[in-house]
């Protein structure tokens, strides 16, 4: 669409948007996966397979990362010093984007897979695989070149982080397991998010369980439980969870309410639905035809084809009352009557009751 005129117009093949480029150009960084924007706004294909976004403008130079302080044979024509600063010579058609587990060969000719469990890299700064005090081979990924160049890995897969390796002239990272139990770590051997029901136990460098029945114990560590941290049907304890005894109940508490000096050292929190809690720390029922209260034979919430008595619930006691026949509900129309009927029947606006559908009449005959 073009802003200006209010127009369709086409786009350069294999664009998807042109709305600032105009008619038969493409917008930056516009083009279909595959293709890369040229100069003159046009979309070519990448001359690398397997890549999915290259620059076709003219050549520029730009810095390395990491940048190795020594040059291969191979790469001398591609980095030159000036100022002080290694410069790579970026060449027209040169990818930039070679898609999730692969990087950029040396030579800028290949998009190479990526070491294992790795979801992004850069081959631009690899070197030789040389031994080296932290030197895992079989971790170490190769640019499929004679040269045997390992890659920097810049994004670990979930449940994987970066071990350094100290090269010749450099560093680099590849990926291995965060560890039983782990979610996710930024480095290998420091766990930054433990597995629920976990915390991480410094001196063993593991994630460590918590207590028994026990699913947060992050603050209070392994073997403990932070406080709220227990499941369902356990209370908290003394820094452990320990198991409920009141029937129907889903949290207890063990620590006594000041505001409450008669409740008993063991007393209900949170009942299970269609329960609610009583003065004395128990679970019962929420009442008749009730779904859900806090307390018991108060209740907030009704089962269908039931309402809220209003009188009941102004006097803290909400009752559930049925509503007319063929309703499905009535929480606005109140007890009796209805706001919204089974199928094949309807509201009559001037009852609020459910009549058939196929029979209009049926109003005016009564």
């Amino acid at each position: 669409l073009n802003l200006d005129e209010g127009a369709c117009i086409d786009c350069a093949p294999h664009c998807n948007h042109c709305e600032v480029a105009g008619d038969n150009r493409c917008d930056e960084h516009a083009c279909s996966l595959g293709y890369g924007r040229t100069s003159d706004g046009l979309c070519a294909a990448c001359n690398i397979t397997g890549c999915h976004s290259c620059d076709w403008k003219s050549p520029v130079k730009v810095a390395p990362r990491n940048v190795v302080e020594r040059t291969e044979d191979a790469m001398e024509e591609l980095v030159q010093q000036s100022a002080g600063d290694h410069l790579v010579q970026k060449l027209p058609g040169t990818c930039d984007d070679c898609g999730p587990g692969r990087g950029l060969s040396r030579d800028q000719q290949r998009c190479d897979p990526c070491g294992k469990h790795c979801k992004s890299c850069n081959f631009s700064v690899g070197f030789p695989l040389v031994s080296s005090a932290f030197s895992n081979a079989s971790l170490w990924p190769t640019n499929g070149s004679s040269a045997s160049v390992t890659s920097n890995c810049s994004v670990c897969e979930s449940g994987y982080g970066f071990v350094k390796d100290i090269g010749l002239m450099t560093t680099y990272h590849f990926c291995v397991s965060c560890g039983e139990h782990c979610t996710s770590c930024s480095e290998a051997n420091r766990c930054d998010q433990c597995a629920p029901g976990f915390a991480w136990h410094n001196p063993s460098f593991t994630c460590m369980a918590c207590a028994d029945g026990c699913s947060n114990c992050t603050t209070a560590g392994p073997g403990r439980c932070d406080l709220n941290g227990c499941r369902d049907g356990h209370g908290y304890k003394d820094g452990v969870c320990q198991l409920c005894e009141i029937q129907n109940c889903i949290t207890c508490n063990f620590v006594r309410d000041s505001s409450k000096p008669l409740l008993p050292s063991e007393h209900c929190s949170n009942c299970s639905v269609g329960y609610g809690t009583t003065e004395e720390g128990k679970c019962e029922h929420c009442g008749e035809f009730c779904s859900q209260c806090d307390h018991a034979g108060a209740c907030s919430v009704c089962q269908e084809r039931f309402t809220l008595d209003k009188a009941s619930l102004r006097a803290g006691a909400g009752k559930c009352q049925a509503c007319g026949d063929r309703c499905l509900n009535c929480n606005v129309a109140g007890a009796g009557h209805c706001n919204s009927c089974m199928p094949g029947f309807s509201v009559d606006e001037a009852t609020s009751t459910c009549l058939p559908t196929d029979n209009e009449d049926l109003h005016e005959e009564m």
